[in-house]
């Protein structure tokens, strides 16, 4: 949970350095959020099943965690 409104917010998916989608790139205002992403990349095609890293911009805060894309 993010203790204050989210200004500026984005969600990046990336793979090896290279971003592959957008997922949220707006305000938000606090408390607990889903994000689900449908596995395409901004061109909307479908992304190879592997280890991604998503990114979480929020004001000054900045955390990068991975996930496993499984087909």
């Amino acid at each position: 949970e993010i203790a204050s409104c989210l200004v500026g917010s984005e969600m990046c998916i990336r793979d090896s350095g290279n971003k592959i989608r957008t997922l949220l790139n707006r305000f938000q205002s606090e408390g607990y959020k889903t994000i689900i992403w449908n596995g395409k990349n901004d061109k909307n095609v479908r992304v190879a099943a592997g280890m991604y890293l998503y990114t979480l911009y929020v004001e000054d805060m900045i955390q990068t965690r991975k996930m496993v894309m499984l087909k």
